[in-house]
C-alpha cells in the first residue's frame, strides 16, 4: 500500500533517496544512519519511512530490509513509489 498523503511524504523521500545515494559503503548501519539523518531533518519519527516505504509504521528492521534487498531493488521500489505518487497533492 503507497502511503504517501502529502508534499512532506514526497520531500521525506526524496531526501531518503538522496541520503541513500550517497552511502559509499552499503550496510545495515550506513543505511540507519541515513534514515536517521533524514528522519532528524524532517522532524519525523522512523516510522514516518517505514510508513512511506512499507505501509506500515512498524516491523522489521527497515534498514537490514533494505540491505538485503540490495542497492538495485531498493532504488528499484522508489522508482515505483515515485509512480505511485499522486504529484497534485
Amino acid at each position: 500500500t503507497v502511503c504517501i498523503q502529502n508534499q512532506e511524504d514526497i520531500a521525506l523521500l526524496v531526501d531518503f533517496e538522496c541520503e541513500l545515494r550517497s552511502i559509499e559503503n552499503w550496510n545495515p548501519e550506513t543505511i540507519l544512519d541515513a534514515m536517521k539523518k533524514v528522519s532528524k531533518t524532517h522532524n519525523v519519527k522512523m516510522g514516518a519511512l517505514y510508513k512511506i516505504i512499507i505501509g506500515e509504521t512498524r516491523g522489521f528492521p527497515l534498514n537490514k530490509g533494505i540491505y538485503y534487498i540490495g542497492q538495485s531493488k531498493m532504488f528499484d521500489r522508489l522508482f515505483w513509489l515515485y509512480g505511485q505518487m499522486n504529484w497534485r497533492v
